[in-house]
């Protein structure tokens, strides 16, 4: 600080001199040389208020943290930050999971939404609805009737009016194969 007089020390290491040790005004429990404090209190100190800026985009969720509880808060409370699918493994802004589950993941399970009782990935839902759905309508090749994939059997031999039909034999019938006709049901 240079030359002082004596009588005027004590006032000068009191509240002028730059080198006087002062505590950190934002508590953080340094003491520290009076001519840092603006510096520490700006990019230093652990209790200084930072933003949030986690997130894939890195503009945060606008928190105002302690400079020392931002990492935990980034890592475990904010609603911006990328946390893995539970299914596909993908890294997702936590904030977007609900959407990301409930239309785009496509490792999701789902049921069959024709109610056969099978659940696949979402991925593989429309795989499963054009090829092994039980309750896929599919039309009978004889009589052209929609019916459901599990019920062709069914159908061919009890319900389609094209149906071949067995005449018995002996009594009234030859045995000769013949279309159904709606009386013979």
């Amino acid at each position: 600080c240079g030359w002082l007089p004596a009588a005027s020390m004590a006032e000068h290491l009191a509240g002028a001199c730059p080198q006087r040790h002062v505590p950190c005004p934002l508590g953080c429990g340094m003491s520290l040389p009076a001519r840092v404090v603006e510096s520490h209190t700006a990019n230093e100190c652990p209790r200084r208020v930072v933003m949030c800026d986690t997130g894939h985009d890195r503009k945060g969720c606008g928190a105002r943290v302690y400079a020392d509880d931002q990492r935990r808060h980034e890592l475990e409370e904010c609603p911006k930050r990328s946390v893995a699918c539970e299914y596909c493994g993908e890294m997702v802004p936590l904030e977007t999971m609900p959407t990301h589950m409930g239309t785009t993941c496509l490792r999701v399970m789902l049921r069959c939404p024709n109610g056969c009782g099978v659940v696949v990935p979402r991925g593989l839902i429309g795989e499963h609805l054009a090829g092994a759905c039980a309750k896929r309508t599919i039309s009978c090749r004889a009589c052209d009737a929609k019916i459901w994939a599990d019920e062709v059997d069914w159908h061919d031999r009890k319900e389609c009016p094209k149906r071949m039909l067995t005449r018995a034999v002996g009594g009234a019938g030859c045995g000769a194969r013949s279309e159904a006709d709606t009386a013979d049901t």
